[in-house]
């Protein structure tokens, strides 16, 4: 009796998380809907398969190798998809406006989920000060979300025109960022 009381919980657990998933690809699957949103609180309660299968270890240390934690995109892309859980694509279109050169930096997360190819991308466009970092790693360059919801889900982070440099921003720069990175998190 107490081995049946002892596991009735997770039981319990994988039920709910059936009927979110289930939730989420009804959502998904609403064609009159030009966008959906779940609750933040059905989000955090998934849980199961949306872990990493290295735990996120694999990205947070080409991060903490790189100055001041920007990687280089490209590199993400050479990490086993294995590892990962998604396959990385760091996808740039370049493109000359007001006399100057602008970059529209992407990071594709293709699912190694089968299912994912039944339901559209999930695209992620940042806004104000932050870029594609701000949803693949978070300020300690542990996992982002968007690393977790690409095991289920294929994912494009899209940074908007001058907020992305291959190497990290100038010192100035950076400061700015950081800071409003942390302003975008408090």
């Amino acid at each position: 009796m107490a081995f049946f009381v002892a596991f009735a919980p997770i039981g319990g657990t994988m039920a709910q998380t059936q009927t979110l998933e289930q939730k989420i690809w009804t959502l998904l699957d609403d064609s009159k809907s030009p966008y959906v949103s779940l609750a933040e609180s059905d989000f955090r309660a998934l849980g199961t398969g949306f872990d990493l299968p290295d735990g996120g270890r694999s990205v947070t240390a080409l991060a903490e190798k790189a100055p001041g934690g920007a990687f280089d995109p490209r590199d993400v892309a050479k990490l086993p998809a294995q590892q990962l859980g998604y396959k990385a694509d760091g996808v740039v279109e370049r493109f000359r406006r007001y006399n100057l050169d602008w970059d529209i930096t992407g990071l594709r997360l293709t699912s190694l989920d089968p299912e994912a190819k039944n339901y559209p991308w999930f695209i992620i466009m940042n806004g104000g000060a932050a870029n594609f970092y701000e949803f693949f790693v978070d300020l300690k360059n542990r996992p982002g979300w968007a690393q977790y919801l690409a095991q289920k889900l294929n994912v494009m982070i899209v940074t908007i025109p001058g907020n992305f440099k291959y190497g990290g921003l100038g010192t100035a720069d950076r400061r700015y960022e950081t800071s409003a990175r942390l302003s975008a998190r408090s």
